[in-house]
C-alpha cells in the first residue's frame, strides 16, 4: 500500500510539473466535480424516450405518403434507423405493429416533442452546470423555452440533413470504383464539416450568452468527430 501511494504522489508531482500530463487529470476531475455522467444520462434518456414516439410518428406518415407500396415503406423506415446503431435493427424489427391511425399520429406527436423539450431542456442545465454559469444569470422563463424549441430544430435538421448525405454517397454505386470513393469523400467531409456546425450553434443555444463562443468551437468539433465515428462504426 506504501508502495502505491508513492508512486501516486510521484505521479501527482509529475502532472503538475508538465502541462500535458497534468490536462487529462484536469479534465477527469472537472468530469467527476460536475457529475457530467449523470447529466450526460438524463440528457440520453430523453433522447431514447423520444425515439419511440418519433417512429410511430414516421410510420403513420410512411403508411399515408405510400399506401400500397410495402416495399418502399420498408425501404424508407430502413434508412431513417440507420443512424441508429445497435438498436436501430431491432427497432425495424419490431415497430411494423404500431398502427396507422390518427390518435397513433397525435400522440406519436406529443410523445416526440416533450421527449425533445426534455432533451433541450436537459442539455441546458448541463452545459451551464459544466461552464458555472450561476443561477441567477441563466435564461429564465420563457428565454429558456424559446432555446429549447430553437434547440429541437437544430437537432431537426442535423437528423434530416446526415442521412441525405449519405443516401447521396450509396446512390453512385453504379458509377466507377474512383467517381464512387470521390463522391463518398465529398459527403463524408460535408456532413462533418455540417455537424460541426450544427453542433457549434446547438452548444450556442443551449449555453448561457456570457459564455463566449469562440469558447464552444472545440467541443463542437470533437462532438462532430465523435458522431461520425458513432455512425460509422454503427453502420458496420
Amino acid at each position: 500500500m506504501n508502495r502505491i501511494r508513492a508512486a501516486v504522489r510521484r505521479f501527482d508531482s509529475y502532472q503538475q510539473r508538465h502541462p500535458w500530463a497534468g490536462f487529462p487529470v484536469a479534465v477527469g476531475r472537472k468530469f467527476s466535480d460536475d457529475r457530467a455522467g449523470s447529466l450526460g444520462a438524463v440528457i440520453a434518456c430523453y433522447a431514447f424516450l423520444s425515439v419511440f414516439p418519433l417512429l410511430l410518428v414516421l410510420v403513420v406518415v410512411l403508411g399515408v405518403v405510400l399506401h400500397g407500396h410495402p416495399a418502399l415503406q420498408q425501404k424508407a423506415l430502413g434508412s431513417a434507423l440507420a443512424d441508429f446503431p445497435v438498436i436501430g435493427g431491432a427497432l425495424r424489427t419490431n415497430v411494423s405493429g404500431l398502427h396507422r391511425t390518427g390518435l397513433s399520429l397525435v400522440l406519436g406527436l406529443l410523445g416526440t416533442m416533450v421527449g425533445a423539450r426534455g432533451v433541450a431542456n436537459a442539455a441546458q442545465y448541463a452545459f451551464n452546470t459544466v461552464w458555472a454559469v450561476p443561477y441567477k444569470r441563466r435564461p429564465g422563463f420563457p428565454g429558456a423555452q424559446f432555446r429549447s424549441f430553437a434547440a429541437i430544430g437544430v437537432i431537426g435538421l442535423g437528423v434530416l440533413t446526415t442521412p441525405a448525405l449519405s443516401g447521396i454517397a450509396e446512390g453512385v454505386s453504379h458509377l466507377s470504383v474512383l467517381v464512387q470513393a470521390g463522391v463518398r469523400a465529398a459527403a463524408f467531409v460535408t456532413s462533418l464539416a455540417l455537424n460541426v456546425v450544427l453542433f457549434w450553434l446547438g452548444f450556442r443555444i443551449t449555453t448561457a450568452a456570457e459564455v463566449p463562443t469562440r469558447a464552444l468551437r472545440t467541443g463542437a468539433m470533437l462532438a462532430a468527430v465523435a458522431w461520425q465515428i458513432l455512425q460509422a462504426a454503427g453502420g458496420y
